[in-house]
């Protein structure tokens, strides 16, 4: 077996002596996992009553002892179908007899439903996805090792059978996923059954070994921008990627006593995105379908660098990386912060990067800005793959970043322009301020060009949008707010505050703005103005989108962040979640709060509380829920402005000097109940 599987090898320039028994302990040993007791008792669960805890679907009932079912959720069936439940558990069968019969009763009834592959029964390509069915394989080679020490029986002899005809499948060219991750963890799970697989003739597993090795090494070779960044638009599956180039690495000290340059290579450069793709808090930027988790005190089994341990460690830990701004124009990225070590620090990035199709939202020139411990210009996040779903397609739509949208209808996810976004490089004026721009122009007869000059303390930031076409639209300009700010909408900005400090402000010039709408948790067929912090949870979130027409305009949005410390702001008192009276401006605006109204005048005068003044903005602290009324603003009798629609919280500017006050007029003008007016407060 050691001359075939050298003279197949060959074929994909690897030079050294191959060992089989080297290469087979290192698979089984990468596929040990620890058996915690939380899996241990789940284990025990499973055994009496046929059930499993899914992460974020809950409990699922899988096996009673007749069928294992298909499920609507696709996210389910990867984790049921694809076995990977069961990766917990395998110290425990190992070490243990206790409940084996349980698991290998669901494997013999799995096998018996679907171990049959032929692709004209239904449901097969939802058994037979691509990356489920290469879990699969792993997990099968992990649970015929366990019940192979015990002896020869006939669930191994199944199991043999189940991980020939899926290791043939995985060689075909027709099933193969390509390029991307899934084909990769295909050709790892293909990998790890040519060495394993010790009852298969030599000949067939040099070949799968040969063709594996060559679909690793060409993905790791494609993945990768010449920056050292992967296609695939997710911090986190750059970071799962990379992990891989080291796991791949290891495997082939182990097989042939040496890793290829161009691994190492591959692993160094995409340290250097990486690092700047962690925000000053150690948690990875919001951008695609990364899973927001916490990087702190998490085991690093990829990078070895003192950057990457200081980065992931917010700073207790390792060396300052050297660079404070990293420019990417190839790959389309831009970060900057304004120190590190310091989870308060100023933190930008900018996105024009279409690489590729998976996990590509339509981001194109989205502007995330964290700045004082908070996230204050963020995007949604995913909330899962099922496209049908309203929640899925705006997650992924432009109405989920803060971008451009044309005639209120976002571009699709992926339509192959991947040469119509486009970054340029950076530069750096003599006040130090920093210039930037990128363009998107996947639109049928629009181009968006957004240019950003920024100061280097992230204290000013100007966004020059300019659109050209040739036909008349309506031009929609997004921007979602972080989860902790409340938002105050006037004629021409808008603030926003973290527990009734004001923390930013957004003023617009430029074109002429027809409305601001505000949303904040719209359900319904077009959802707008949510967070997802992982997959399938949704917590209501504040947006506005500027609402202007023409053909070639050009709008600008100049963006303050107040130089504020972070702990008075987690020392404030909470204004319980302060937003902004949404008024109903048009049939697109919605507020996402109760109407009740106050039942007497005394309740009112209890709901409205102390006219207040701050940096020259005056609000009302509103703990009680909302209520339908007219709000007329004075300064010295003078009428400044009236608001109609439901009230939560209001605010608006106090710029010159004077006596100001507000009259409410619960649920309208002609209501029976008596208006409601503020004592006077003195600007001077």
């Amino acid at each position: 077996m050691v001359i075939l599987l050298e003279q197949s090898i060959n074929d994909v320039d690897i030079h050294g002596s191959f060992d089989p028994s080297a290469s087979r302990d290192y698979v089984l040993g990468k596929l040990t996992s620890y058996s915690s007791k939380d899996s241990i008792q789940e284990l025990r669960t499973f055994a009496k009553n046929g059930s499993v805890l899914h992460p974020l679907w809950g409990r699922i009932q899988i096996f009673d002892n007749k069928a294992i079912p298909v499920f609507e959720n696709n996210s389910v069936n990867r984790y049921i179908h694809g076995w990977i439940f069961l990766s917990g558990w395998y110290e425990s069968l190992e070490s243990s007899l206790d409940n084996l019969d349980q698991v290998e009763k669901f494997v013999l009834e799995w096998i018996s439903q679907y171990g049959l592959i032929q692709r004209n029964y239904p449901n097969f390509v939802i058994i037979y996805h691509d990356e489920t069915t290469a879990q699969r394989l792993k997990a099968a080679i992990r649970l015929h090792h366990i019940y192979s020490a015990r002896g020869r029986s006939y669930l191994t002899l199944k199991l043999e059978r189940l991980m020939d005809e899926t290791a043939a499948l995985l060689a075909t060219e027709e099933f193969y996923a390509g390029k991307n991750n899934h084909g990769m963890f295909q050709s790892k799970a293909l990998r790890d059954y040519a060495v394993y697989a010790d009852w298969t003739d030599d000949f067939v597993r040099s070949k799968y070994l040969s063709k594996s090795l060559k679909q690793i090494s060409e993905y790791f070779q494609f993945s990768f921008t010449s920056e050292g960044v992967h296609i695939e638009h997710s911090p986190s599956y750059h970071l799962m990627v990379s992990r891989h180039i080291h796991e791949h690495s290891q495997f082939m000290r182990a097989a042939f006593g040496k890793c290829p340059p161009e691994l190492v290579k591959s692993l160094k450069d995409a340290e250097i995105h990486i690092i700047h793709c962690i925000q000053p808090n150690g948690v990875f930027l919001p951008l695609s379908d990364s899973a927001q988790v916490s990087l702190l005190g998490k085991r690093n089994n990829v990078f070895d660098s003192e950057e990457f341990a200081y980065a992931t460690s917010a700073g207790k830990f390792g060396r300052v990386p050297n660079a404070r701004t990293l420019s990417e124009p190839e790959s389309g990225y831009f970060f900057h912060r304004t120190s590190w070590g310091n989870s308060s620090a100023g933190y930008l990035a900018f996105v024009a990067a279409y690489n590729g199709a998976y996990h590509k939202h339509s981001d194109d020139l989205h502007l995330y800005l964290w700045k004082y411990g908070y996230e204050l210009l963020t995007e949604a996040g995913a909330f899962g793959y099922q496209m049908e779903k309203p929640m899925v397609k705006f997650a992924f739509s432009q109405h989920a970043h803060n971008c451009v949208v044309v005639d209120h209808k976002s571009l699709p996810r992926h339509d192959r322009k991947y040469d119509r976004v486009k970054m340029g490089a950076y530069s750096v004026g003599e006040s130090g301020d920093i210039l930037v721009s990128a363009s998107n122009s996947r639109f049928i007869d629009t181009v968006h060009k957004r240019t950003l000059n920024v100061s280097d303390d992230l204290q000013e930031i100007r966004v020059e949008d300019q659109i050209n076409s040739e036909s008349h639209h309506t031009y929609s300009l997004v921007w979602n707010f972080g989860q902790f700010l409340d938002i105050s909408i006037f004629d021409n900005h808008v603030i926003g505050y973290i527990n009734s400090v004001p923390i930013i402000r957004l003023d617009f010039s430029g074109a002429m703005i027809e409305k601001i709408i505000h949303f904040n948790g719209r359900d319904g067929a077009r959802p707008r103005g949510w967070r997802f912090p992982k997959l399938g949870h949704k917590l209501a979130n504040s947006q506005i989108q500027v609402i202007f027409e023409g053909k070639s305009e050009t709008i600008i949005t100049k963006i303050t962040t107040y130089d504020r410390d972070a702990e008075r702001l987690k020392k404030a008192v909470p204004s319980h979640h302060l937003r902004e009276l949404s008024v109903q401006a048009s049939s697109d605006t919605v507020n996402s709060t109760p109407e009740p109204a106050a039942d007497s005048q005394m309740e009112l005068n209890a709901i409205f509380g102390t006219l207040q003044c701050q940096d020259n903005v005056m609000f009302f602290h509103l703990p009680g829920k909302s209520t339908r009324a007219v709000i007329r603003f004075y300064r010295d009798n003078q009428l400044l402005q009236e608001h109609r629609g439901l009230v939560k919280n209001f605010a608006w500017p106090a710029e010159q000097k004077g006596k100001y006050r507000a009259r409410i007029f619960p649920k309208g003008i002609n209501s029976a109940m008596k208006p409601f007016t503020t004592d006077w407060v003195i600007v001077s």
